[in-house]
């Protein structure tokens, strides 16, 4: 069996940035065998202890913004799933970090 870890980066939700199906998506993750799933607001979080949490995540899915930029730590086994708020304009940065990092990438 496959212990998977997945950290869903949420923030405030005022921002342009936010999730609108935070609830539904959060829902399938857990309908995954094997997937453990956890929603976090780092913005809430102390830096060291964003570190302690995504040092052990597999897989980090967040919406596009400075939060991804903790692709660097996660193993270079995991992944990073970018959800991106428009479909134009596309800034590959964190594509570039997780590539770079050996991780697979994707976005949506």
């Amino acid at each position: 069996s496959i212990r998977l870890s997945s950290f869903f980066s949420g923030g405030p939700k005022s921002t342009s940035r936010h999730v609108g199906n935070e609830e539904e998506l959060m829902d399938m993750l857990h309908s995954i065998p094997g997937v453990t799933a956890q929603m976090v607001d780092l913005a809430q979080m102390k830096l060291s202890a964003q570190l302690r949490l995504l040092q052990d995540c597999e897989v980090l899915i967040g919406m596009h913004g400075a939060g991804l930029t903790w692709a660097t730590v996660i193993p270079s086994h995991g992944a990073l799933l970018e959800l991106w708020p428009t479909q134009h304009g596309v800034w590959r940065c964190f594509e570039h970090l997780a590539v770079w990092g050996g991780l697979l990438y994707r976005r949506w």
